[in-house]
């Protein structure tokens, strides 16, 4: 009597590319999902239209290498001939901004080194799952059947470990060295980077490495007293420049766009409101409270 040939199972060198590929998708989640607590919406953006893929991908290759899914392990294969194409592409672009850096062709070198190895790599685990999808056709054709798996496994649960765990240290890693956003918008006075009149709504700030610029808009008592408990450099409060009233047509700033590296503001005219302008040298301070429109402005350099 004909035996049927047991059904094939992945070699240990595929089990471990595997893990790799599901490994790297989910450090690349974690990565992302940390981009998306970036004050730039266009990062938050980014990282959300990207977040999906990396994790669809790490499930695919779970779902084929290890639970014989035919169509998954093609699809892992599409996802990682496309990413090699794509990272070949990207590097051949690159190196022509690394050739004529400082770095001369000794940078050139180190990054064809690190491009060729990645690509090395990436393609080992492309020809991997293109090999396991094969096998897999193969046994359906005869006709066989896969192991049924009841239940969670050891390898299940190592598996799961190990993903849990890349991310969350990934994550946490990723998010303590993310610097603090420089600039953004909110709408309450707690969640600035600076000290606020009370009650501070619609507020827009930008910190540089020597400037500050924020505005916002609060009631006129809560501005008085904000700027009477002592603003600005020990400097700025030792001159006691008194706040100065407006009673006529005065130039004022406001904020119309705040950038990582820069922020745009345009003048305007009021005739109503507070005016304070501090300068030593290089180190100055602006506060103007504009009656109308309740907006406060602030702008301080320093060394």
């Amino acid at each position: 009597m004909d035996r049927n040939p047991p059904f094939p199972q992945p070699s240990i060198l595929h089990q471990a590319s595997a893990v790799l590929v599901i490994v790297a998708c989910l450090a690349l989640t974690a990565i992302c999902v940390v981009g998306l607590t970036s004050a730039d919406p266009h990062d938050s953006v980014c990282a959300m239209i990207l977040c999906p893929w990396p994790a669809l991908l790490a499930g695919l290759q779970y779902w084929g290498a290890f639970r014989y899914g035919k169509i998954s392990t093609a699809w892992v294969f599409v996802g990682l001939a496309l990413f090699s194409c794509l990272l070949f592409l990207a590097g051949i672009q690159l190196l022509s901004v690394v050739v004529p850096s400082r770095n001369g062709y000794a940078g050139a070198l180190n990054f064809s080194a690190v491009l060729i190895a990645t690509l090395l790599i990436s393609s080992g685990v492309t020809i991997s799952n293109w090999s396991w999808f094969l096998e897999l056709k193969q046994a359906e054709d005869l006709g066989l059947t896969p192991p049924r798996r009841v239940g969670i496994s050891l390898k299940d649960l190592m598996l799961s470990v190990l993903a849990v765990s890349v991310v969350v240290g990934v994550f946490s890693f990723f998010y303590r060295e993310t610097p603090t956003p420089n600039f953004g918008r909110v709408n309450n006075a707690a969640d600035a980077p600076m000290s606020l009149p009370a009650g501070s709504r619609q507020i827009v700030y930008w910190k540089g490495a020597n400037e500050t610029v924020f505005q916002c808009q609060a009631n006129e008592q809560a501005f008085l007293e904000w700027f009477d408990a002592g603003v600005g450099s020990f400097e700025a409060r030792s001159a006691e420049l008194p706040l100065q009233p407006i009673t006529s047509r005065t130039s004022l700033e406001r904020l119309t766009h705040v950038f990582e590296k820069d922020y745009l503001y345009e003048r305007y005219s009021s005739t109503a409101g507070w005016n304070y302008r501090w300068r030593m040298e290089d180190r100055s301070l602006t506060i103007t409270y504009d009656r109308t429109t309740q907006q406060v402005f602030c702008r301080s350099t320093s060394r």
